[in-house]
């Protein structure tokens, strides 16, 4: 069936040999077999790189092939892996990381593990080792834990053996159900007879696993082998029952690491063309139709309109929000924003500690990798975090992706996603997210942050600057007045005794701010989007409310040094500053926190040396 090792050295076994004799003895042969032959995958010879004599393709990336090569000597523990683009007709090979070729087309039966949440690294690895082997190229002879060994590559290999069999007999097949049940058989075993040892010392069962990786991956593989690698399998195995199997798959999903995952029914268009699903998009899967509107047809909608239960419900933070833009006289910025119902949240299960729903904000260019925003609890408040595909992606990454409106508008093309664009994309997910109605208390945002509010509104500000004369127009003096008289239990709340009692001077400074859109007369329930095309700067619109010499005496109040507009940039400024500081608190908080959680962690372990 398989390549066997010849082992001479006492106490020194092929983990592969073993494997073959464990699958065979227990029915799961099955899984090795359907494994393509390494004869029918692409090998290059090579003599470039110290290492096997032949390179394995296992991907393709700007016209450039992705290879793998093993370098090292004799014994599991001295095989490295090495990732390198090659160009068509040479051999100057660029070296790059797993991580870094996981946007990148990947051949079969390689793309079959991009839905193994953090372990992608590590079951790339172990496979691509496995075709080395089979090609007679690398050993595998070494002494340690065979169990440990097994049960990992089965996980592996069942991951394959699921992508495979996927489009003919569904993820629902009495065979997976066969597998997992063994699988979870040999993690029993593992734990128990274990435990103790890795415990103790991490390093002795991990060491040659950490060797199987590429350097710069040793820190994703090291929780995997420490504490919270038991603990993890612990709690997937005790949870994993009241998951639905549509999202859980089979046996892979139970290694998932949840701070590493996304959406599985829509983690990347490669698991969509398996499972028939399409991405959270218009009818047509249009990206470029998305990145100025909202992206989900009628029939795609997940979120029931919620604004009229929040609206009815004073102590909720939407209501409360809408009173303080409406006070502010900044009510019709949010006319620039799409409706929550517009928007797609997806279920999510994996991510602890985290909302029910997660927010689709765009995704990648080429691979369409989609960019989910999740709100999870983290110390004593709620963060966002990021996810593109099965990685945790900081917010700074993601100006290189395509995101939709308007979360395309809260940063600058030129200086990408900053701290400040950072904080308003975060307070804009959060509002959503608030709008939504999903979270687990209606008054849960403002009673973590404080100073929201005026987040919120400097978030949307600076959305209407972006989108220019597409941005909503200030109501008239006379819209106002129209506007107070009655409404029905379904219209927005009536703020007009709120804006009488605003002092004169604040409406004014409010409508002179530098960077406030071009203003005019609103049209109720207009949701204008940024459509330069249809909207040239020349055409005919509503009537203006600032003219042109306002225009002028404006600039020129700014060029003589006016206080007014002195003041204005001031307050922006110290928005910005007051933001920065916000993330700068936050990423403090969670870092003392994970102080304290290791040298516990230390502590424990000195004590069980002892």
């Amino acid at each position: 069936m398989s390549r066997r090792c010849i082992v001479q050295t006492p106490g020194i076994v092929c983990m592969f040999d073993s494997l073959y004799t464990r699958f065979q003895s227990d029915g799961s042969s099955h899984l090795l077999e359907a494994l393509p032959s390494p004869d029918d995958l692409q090998w290059i010879p090579q003599s470039v790189i110290d290492g096997t004599p032949e390179a394995l393709v296992i991907g393709s990336t700007d016209g450039e092939q992705v290879i793998a090569i093993m370098t090292g000597g004799i014994g599991a523990a001295l095989w490295k892996l090495r990732i390198f683009t090659k160009p068509p007709d040479s051999w100057l090979l660029s070296a790059i990381t797993v991580e870094d070729c996981l946007d990148n087309t990947f051949r079969q039966p390689f793309e079959y593990l991009l839905e193994g949440g953090t372990d992608v690294n590590r079951r790339l690895t172990q496979l691509i080792k496995y075709y080395f082997h089979e090609r007679g190229h690398v050993d595998c002879n070494r002494s340690g834990n065979v169990e440990d060994f097994i049960y990992r590559y089965r996980l592996t290999i069942a991951t394959v053996w699921k992508g495979i069999h996927a489009p003919q007999v569904g993820v629902e097949t009495e065979q997976a159900e066969q597998d997992l049940s063994l699988a979870k058989d040999e993690e029993s075993t593992l734990l128990e007879s274990n435990s103790n040892a890795m415990r103790v010392g991490a390093a002795v069962n991990t060491s040659s696993e950490l060797s199987d990786l590429p350097d710069s991956s040793l820190d994703i593989t090291t929780d995997d082998a420490s504490d919270n690698w038991l603990d993890k399998q612990s709690n997937s195995r005790d949870t994993s029952s009241n998951f639905p199997r549509s999202q859980l798959g089979n046996v892979l999903d139970r290694e998932k690491d949840p701070r590493d995952s996304a959406p599985i029914s829509t983690i990347e268009n490669v698991l969509d063309s398996k499972s028939n699903r399409t991405p959270p998009a218009t009818p047509d899967n249009s990206l470029d139709e998305i990145l100025n509107r909202s992206g989900t047809s009628s029939q795609n909608r997940s979120v029931p309109t919620p604004v009229n239960r929040l609206q009815k419900d004073p102590t909720s933070d939407y209501s409360k929000l809408k009173s303080y833009l409406a006070e502010c006289h900044c009510l019709y910025l949010l006319d620039n924003l799409p409706r929550v119902d517009e928007l797609h949240f997806e279920d999510q299960h994996t991510i602890p500690n985290a909302q029910s729903k997660c927010l689709w904000i765009g995704q990648h260019k080429e691979t369409k990798a989609s960019v989910w925003a999740y709100m999870r609890l983290s110390g004593k408040s709620h963060e966002i975090v990021y996810y593109t595909g099965a990685y945790k992606r900081p917010a700074s990454e993601l100006s290189r992706r395509r995101l939709i409106h308007p979360f395309n508008k809260v940063y600058s093309s030129q200086s990408g996603i900053d701290q400040s664009a950072q904080a308003r994309l975060n307070v804009l997910v959060r509002w959503y997210f608030i709008s939504s109605d999903m979270l687990s208390s209606r008054s849960l945002v403002l009673a973590e942050t404080k100073d929201f509010p005026s987040r919120l509104r400097n978030c949307l500000d600076y959305i209407a600057s972006k989108m220019g004369p597409a941005a909503a127009k200030p109501p008239s003096e006379s819209d106002e007045e129209d506007a107070a008289g009655p409404v029905d239990d379904d219209a927005e709340p009536n703020h007009s005794s709120a804006l009488r009692s605003l002092d004169e001077s604040h409406i004014q400074s409010a409508l002179s701010h530098d960077s406030s859109p071009i203003k005019g007369k609103l049209r109720s329930g207009a949701h204008q989007q940024e459509t330069p095309e249809s909207v040239p700067e020349s055409a005919p619109g509503p009537r203006d409310f600032t003219t042109d010499s306002d225009v002028g005496d404006v600039d020129f109040r700014r060029l003589t040094g006016d206080p007014a507009i002195k003041e204005q940039e001031l307050t922006s400024d110290i928005n910005a500053m007051l933001d920065m500081r916000s993330i700068l608190n936050e990423q403090l908080e969670r870092l003392n926190e994970d102080l304290e959680s290791r040298l516990e962690e230390r502590r424990k372990i000195r004590r069980r040396l002892e």
